[in-house]
């Protein structure tokens, strides 16, 4: 890393570690950059590398050389951000056992950088706080760093805090404090991340009218069965800022007909932002989003219906930028003809697009690519479209409707990641995509794995057999599955973070439509498209199977992935990603 400060003269201690480093003599480069410390408390690189160099044998002491230096890049925002993501690295394997003031305050500065994904700390955070807290404190919670932070930041996908947070939410909802406000905004976050996947109680129900009728409105009287949002209707108004944070911990403020909070910190202003302001802006998009085609198949529509009410992911953090050059990543490929891809710029097309994060990454690795992003869900697109513009990428073409019935554009490069699955005819679907790929150009397919998804066919039968619908099903299914002994089976579908927000859950168990495939079922459709498989995007803990049982063979076979996934179930635990591309007509 260059030092931020620019221009300060390289120390001779950190040239001589640097030089003991690049030839192995770790000892050694490890006591220079020591003596530059010592010699020069403020060069921030020997604190980063020094760091690096230890990660593996003191990684403790690698997490306290990098806070020191976030606080030496206190006034370089991007030296700070990529400090942030080497500390974050170190702290998300960790399950601490024993409360640790250190690390506490080391996720506190992670949790703090905007540009830092946050969920992949969410489990570290959630184990200390739980070590810190035995027992509920909502008072202390309400002016704790870590748990505001944890809370506004990260959707909890740990089994023991699920009711740390409802009993968190009740106990908020029980007293009528002003001093309990800031914890009722990061509650109110947390839920609206998971999507009010907590069930409420009638009791709970009853709480939140009271402060309906404290503000002069008489309240809302409703039966046990009836849904949330039929209980949240007739809160008027009039209510006070913290009755209304109370309020938000059920439903986003955009849905409670009441005015916003005043942005007294924040968090309020946190949440004021995502659950008002930036629906509100994404309503308005999706209402002026170009269109092609007006599907009236039935298979379509049920799929549009489930991600116009629920887009899925409500991601938070963009992919980080890693510039490349994509069609020189892609002539890397295996089976790839070189003669036959088209030129630079590739005119690039994401079929189902989904919220946009693809596209986005796509968008940031190769600003030369001319993006068209299609998907059935207007609310999906709408999100994407709007955190596009916020990150400077209006050039992204976000239009709605099937990928069934694309027109007579051409495309040099397609990817339809989760897509097929899901229609009706995943054949049709590749066909259709096929007709508009240009001779030559490549496609990314991705599809469910059959046996990676095992677990879940397992709950499909569950859930039909206790006849378990909609968002009270999906909530009863999962209190079914924490409810069960660790070693079940089903009790593993908690590692999927899907598990632990309610649009997540829908996709991972409730899909109105899914198919899933083997390596040589998806080689053959591809074969049937009239295409030619050229790659595989396999893990890389996938590639050393592959290679460790098959040697230095082309991974072009489909009979040895398969053979490899029949050991290894989980070896495409999210989809099978293949590479493909169009011949070109002799």
């Amino acid at each position: 890393m260059a030092d931020p400060a620019g221009g300060r003269q390289t120390p001779p201690e950190f040239a001589e570690a640097r030089a003991h480093a690049r030839t192995g003599r770790s000892g050694e480069a490890a006591d220079r950059y020591r003596a530059c410390i010592a010699r020069h408390p403020g060069f921030l690189p020997a604190y980063v590398e020094l760091a690096q160099l230890r990660a593996h044998d003191d990684p403790a002491g690698a997490r306290r050389l990098l806070m020191t230096a976030l606080t030496l890049a206190h006034d370089a925002p991007a030296a700070r951000s990529a400090i942030a993501r080497m500390l974050a690295a170190l702290i998300a394997p960790l399950s601490p056992d024993i409360y640790d003031a250190d690390l506490e305050a080391q996720l506190v500065a992670c949790l703090d950088d905007p540009a830092l994904d946050p969920q992949p700390l969410a489990q570290t955070a959630a184990e200390l706080l739980l070590l810190k807290y035995p027992v509920v404190d909502a008072e202390a919670a309400a002016h704790d760093p870590l748990w505001h932070a944890f809370l506004a930041r990260c959707r909890n996908t740990l089994p023991a805090m699920e009711p740390r947070i409802a009993a968190l939410r009740r106990h908020v909802l029980t007293h009528d404090d002003s001093r309990l406000d800031p914890l009722a905004a990061a509650l109110a976050l947390e839920c609206f991340a998971s999507g009010y996947v907590l069930p409420v109680t009638p009791e709970e129900i009853e709480l939140l009218n009271e402060y309906s009728r404290a503000s002069g409105n008489p309240g809302v009287r409703t039966a046990r069965s009836e849904t949330l949002d039929s209980r949240l209707r007739g809160v008027d108004g009039g209510a006070s800022a913290s009755a209304t944070l109370r309020r938000a911990m059920v439903a986003p403020l955009i849905d409670l007909d009441t005015p916003p909070p005043p942005l007294t910190s924040p968090l309020v202003a946190a949440l004021v932002k995502r659950t008002l302001t930036d629906l509100a802006e994404e309503r308005a998009l999706a209402a002026a989003l170009p269109s092609v085609g007006a599907t009236s198949r039935s298979a379509s529509q049920h799929v549009r219906a489930q991600y116009e009410s629920h887009p899925y992911p409500r991601w938070q953090t963009p992919p980080t930028p890693r510039p490349a050059d994509l069609r020189a990543l892609i002539e890397r490929l295996p089976g790839i003809n070189h003669a036959a891809l088209p030129p630079a710029p590739l005119a690039t097309l994401i079929a189902g697009c989904g919220t946009g994060y693809e596209a986005i990454d796509l968008a940031r690795t190769d600003p030369s690519l001319a993006i068209t992003a299609i998907d059935l869900s207007r609310a999906s697109l709408a999100f994407a479209q709007r955190n596009a513009a916020e990150l400077g990428l209006g050039a992204i073409a976000f239009v709605q409707g099937d990928l069934l019935d694309l027109g007579a554009e051409r495309f040099d490069l397609i990817t339809a990641t989760g897509v097929l699955h899901h229609l009706a005819d995943p054949l049709e679907g590749l066909r259709t995509l096929t007709a508009v790929l240009a001779p030559g150009g490549v496609m990314r397919i991705a599809l469910y794995s059959r046996r990676a998804r095992a677990l879940v066919r397992e709950a499909h039968a569950l859930i039909t057999a206790r006849g378990w619908q909609g968002d009270d099903g999906i909530r009863a299914l999962r209190a079914h599955i924490l409810a069960l002994a660790p070693e079940a089976p089903l009790a593993r579908l908690t590692e999927s973070d899907d598990f632990w927000s309610l649009s997540g859950c829908r996709d991972l168990l409730f899909h109105v439509l899914e198919h899933q495939f083997d390596v040589p079922e998806i080689t053959r459709m591809i074969d049937t498209a009239g295409l030619k498989w050229i790659g595989i995007d396999a893990s890389p803990e996938a590639q050393h199977l592959f290679r460790a049982r098959f040697g230095d063979t082309s991974p072009l076979d489909p009979q040895k992935w398969d053979s490899l996934e029949a050991d290894h179930p989980a070896l495409f635990a999210g989809m099978v990603p293949l590479w493909c591309q169009k011949p070109v007509s002799p």
